[in-house]
């Protein structure tokens, strides 16, 4: 019976993404951080870390390593402007969310 129950359905903030990754640009590199679920191991995740160079190149081959990973969201933090070519090559492959968060 449901009489008086509610049903509340989770906001964006709240949801579980299963496949994210997160890049800390600095000026000449950005550090990488890619979780996804384990390849084998059910209920399991992995993370692979790793420095990409701020190059055209080196994002755009980033940009389309994370979406044959099927990738579902980014997030780029970054000191001064060093954000602009990781956010819009990111942004220009398809991939969601790429929130930009500037330090300094």
């Amino acid at each position: 019976m449901s009489v008086g129950r509610e049903e509340i359905p989770d906001a964006d903030h709240e949801s579980v993404i299963e496949r994210v990754c997160a890049v800390d640009v600095a000026k000449a590199t950005g550090k990488v951080c890619l979780r996804v679920p384990h390849p084998v191991a059910d209920g399991r995740r992995v993370s692979r870390v790793w420095d990409v160079p701020a190059t055209l190149a080196a994002v755009t081959g980033l940009a389309a390593e994370l979406v044959g990973a099927r990738v579902e969201r980014v997030t780029v933090e970054s000191t001064s402007d060093y954000w602009r070519i990781w956010f819009y090559v990111l942004e220009a492959a398809g991939l969601r969310g790429a929130m930009i968060r500037t330090c300094g």
